[in-house]
Parts: C-alpha cells; structure tokens; sequence
C-alpha cells in the first residue's frame, strides 16, 4: 500500500466526523498535540530518529465551536446538501448526483441544475435555505415566476438548512463512496444517530 493511499478522517471531540486529511497533516495535528490517534493502518513513515505509524482515524483535543452552527448559503454547500449518492455501474460503487426539486428526476450533470426559487424573486423570495431547492434549468423556466401552487406542481426534495456537521458528513460520502474500512464504524455511528428530517 502506497504512502499517498492513506487519508485520514479527522472526527471532532464528540467523534462525529469534520472531513479528511492528508496523512501528513494529520501526523503533524498529533504531533503538536492537537490531537490524538484513534485508529492506525499497517503503513508507516520515519524521520532519521523515529518511526510513526500512519494515522487512520485522529479525534480533536477540543470541540469545534463551528461543527454545529448552520452551514453557510454558499452555491458549493447548496450543491452538496441537495448531492444523492446513486449506483455507478462502472468501477466506483456510487456517485454524486442531484434531484431535480420540480420534476424528481435524478441528474449527474451539475451545469443542467439552477436554483430554484420556490417564493419566486419577483414575489419577495430570497436567496436563502428556507427558499432554495436545486432544478433543472428547463423545470424552473418552466415554473417562471409562479408558486408552486399556481403551477400546479410539488417539491420534491425537502427544503433543508444543513449544519456544517451534516456538510461534512455529506462531503465524506461523496469523496469517499467507498470509505476504508478502518472509517465505517465512525461513518455509520453518524448515520444511526443522525436526527432524521421530517
């Protein structure tokens, strides 16, 4: 197994997952101590005094004051919280995808996707989570500056307004659809103990 193989999920104090990182980095956060080593893989490194084994799993000394404050509206978070992760027939298992908010329909391409403003601009709605789903540009045009009553349709992901746990959390779903084996009790704890939306 090759050095560069081996990225390393960082969990915050709590062990809910932050992201991942680069093993060096992560060498370099328990080596100054701002955290410790949770889970290692067999790989390992040395400098001209010493032998590290290569951290899997580090969790943060201190809690972070930001993991569970809501994510920012930015187009990249809005894109990975509305993201599903689909079967891919090809080498990776799944692969991220989005559902368009009118018509429900999956889409892979992220440029066929606009925001979809369900209290039209025109009608005082703002660019915000409580009014931004994803859709395709046809679906939306479609809609025009209607409700969504006037259009007679319905959405059809719910309106979400993530904090940057569940970003974070989504992130490493969608870059690592397969995660190493030495993450998925980590992984799957935050599953079962995710609130469920309504």
């Amino acid at each position: 197994m090759l050095v560069s193989e081996n990225p390393c999920l960082a969990l915050a104090a709590d062990f809910t997952p932050e992201g991942f990182l680069p093993w060096r980095d992560a060498l370099t956060s328990v080596i100054s101590k701002r955290a410790y080593v949770v889970e290692e893989y067999d790989a390992s490194v040395a400098s001209p005094s010493r032998r590290f084994r290569l951290p899997a799993i580090i969790a943060r000394r201190s809690q972070s004051a930001t993991l569970h404050r809501p994510a920012a509206f930015t187009r990249a978070n809005v894109f990975l919280a509305y993201s599903v992760l689909v079967p891919d027939g090809r080498a990776r298992p799944r692969r991220a995808a989005w559902k368009c908010a009118l018509c429900g329909e999956i889409e892979h391409d992220m440029s066929a996707l606009t925001f979809e403003h369900v209290v039209p601009r025109s009608r005082g709605g703002l660019s915000t989570w409580s009014n931004i789903a994803l859709a395709h540009a046809s679906c939306n045009h479609k809609k025009g500056a209607r409700t969504l009553a006037e259009a007679g349709l319905t959405l059809h992901v719910p309106l979400r307004r993530p904090t940057n746990r569940d970003l974070a959390t989504l992130r490493l779903r969608t870059q690592f659809p397969t995660p190493p084996q030495a993450w998925r009790t980590y992984l799957d704890l935050v599953y079962w103990t995710s609130p469920i939306d309504p």
